[in-house]
């Protein structure tokens, strides 16, 4: 009793000096991140999605990530804190093989896990695999710690993971912001684009530090553990998104005409992949395009740049590929006078080219029936939806009512 205690008012106090409510991370680990994809959002009526699309299904009140059925399942997919936080809750001992969506346990959830997060806001893990949940009630968690593995308990059609929010004792709500969504801020740190996934993202989000400057007609040849690379997890992808391991290497691209520009990848030896952004925040919702492979190891891209306009070119390699790189850009322009960089001693520029149904009755237990017919790939649950998104200090500190 007095643990518990204790982890309460840890939790209390970050809470009190925590800037403002924390950003959601991607729930899972950079080595499973790209075998998960969305089955199911939010529905916000009528089988619309927060993006008034229609992944999702009727009355279904989280977000179901699925992660390769059940060879998947037994092959075993993290499922991490997506942030920091005292578990809540948990639940183990349910089996993990129900496909029908009405097997039960756990109150629907199966296998779950809760935690309070110190924004004050409960986050759901549900349908996990039997006898896999790694943590206990009282239990202070850190953003991507493991909670459990990906399975196919209680009211599941298949493996996957029901993720859903709420403030404790009120109606759950949709995490992402959108177009049919009446959440007006994204709670995901790096939301990514409608049917890609969030970023893992713990923390405050990465930058692509660039490297060089570069215009039309140059060419560099580096590779993406060069001088200047960096080792930071970033997301790309345009429209899709996927988590980069690194090393990853980036370079400002201007132009003083509005033209079109390609910019070619060669000599790999390794699956690099190129990338232009918009800036160097290496979000995904700033993705411009992305480059595809020629029939070769060599990859192209080409997008309309705007006179002035910088746009960040990042080449990093697909779950830790290194290899060296020629990069060339082919277009017309040239360095806009005012952005033209200093000459050296040697007149070298600094330019550096070397380089759900639910019957929720809110006990404490929080455990809501999730039936309902599953997205697609073999998972999915049920949870209905219902309510706006929970604000303010007040909600915070209710959810620290033990």
């Amino acid at each position: 009793m007095r643990i518990i205690i204790a982890t309460a008012i840890a939790g209390l106090l970050l809470l009190l000096a925590a800037p403002g409510r924390a950003q959601l991370s991607m729930p899972t680990s950079i080595d499973d991140y790209s075998k998960l994809y969305v089955t199911a959002y939010y529905d916000h009526g009528g089988t619309t999605d927060w993006n008034c699309g229609t992944k999702t299904y009727s009355g279904h009140g989280g977000t179901d990530f699925g992660g390769g059925s059940w060879s998947g399942m037994y092959e075993g997919r993290d499922i991490t804190a997506a942030a920091a936080g005292i578990v809540h809750a948990v639940n183990d001992g349910v089996d993990d093989t129900c496909s029908t969506g009405n097997c039960g346990g756990g109150g629907g959830y199966g296998n779950y896990v809760q935690i309070n997060q110190y924004d004050g806001y409960r986050t759901t893990y549900a349908h996990l695999r039997t006898w896999s949940v790694a943590v206990v009630v009282g239990q202070i968690v850190e953003c991507g710690d493991l909670l459990g593995l990906m399975g196919s308990s209680g009211n599941s059609t298949g493996p996957h993971l029901h993720f859903d929010i709420r403030v404790p004792g009120q109606t759950r709500f949709d995490p992402f912001a959108g177009p049919c969504s009446p959440t007006p801020e994204s709670f995901w740190a790096v939301q990514g684009p409608h049917l890609g996934l969030p970023a893992i993202q713990c923390g405050d989000p990465a930058v692509c530090e660039p490297v060089a400057l570069i215009t039309c007609g140059d060419e560099v040849a580096s590779s993406n553990d060069g001088a200047g690379s960096t080792t930071g997890n970033f997301f790309y992808g345009c429209p899709g998104g996927w988590m980069y391991s690194g090393p990853e290497i980036a370079y400002r691209f201007v132009t003083d005409l509005d033209e079109p520009v390609t910019v070619t990848l060669t000599g790999l030896s390794e699956d690099l992949d190129l990338f232009a952004l918009e800036s160097a925040a290496c979000a995904g919702d700033d993705c411009i395009e992305e480059s595809t492979n020629s029939g070769t190891n060599d990859e192209e891209l080409t997008f309309e740049a705007a006179a002035g306009v910088e746009v960040v070119l990042v080449v990093d390699g697909w779950q830790g590929a290194v290899s060296g790189f020629n990069l060339a850009v082919q277009c017309e322009g040239g360095i806009p006078e005012e952005d033209e960089p200093d000459a050296g001693p040697d007149g070298d520029t600094d330019a550096d080219t070397d380089g759900d149904t639910d019957t929720d009755s809110d006990s404490d237990a929080d455990a809501d029936a999730d039936g309902g017919q599953g997205g697609t790939k073999g998972s999915g649950c049920g949870c209905r939806a219902a309510g706006p998104r929970p604000s303010g200090l007040l909600a915070a500190l209710i959810g620290f009512g033990y």
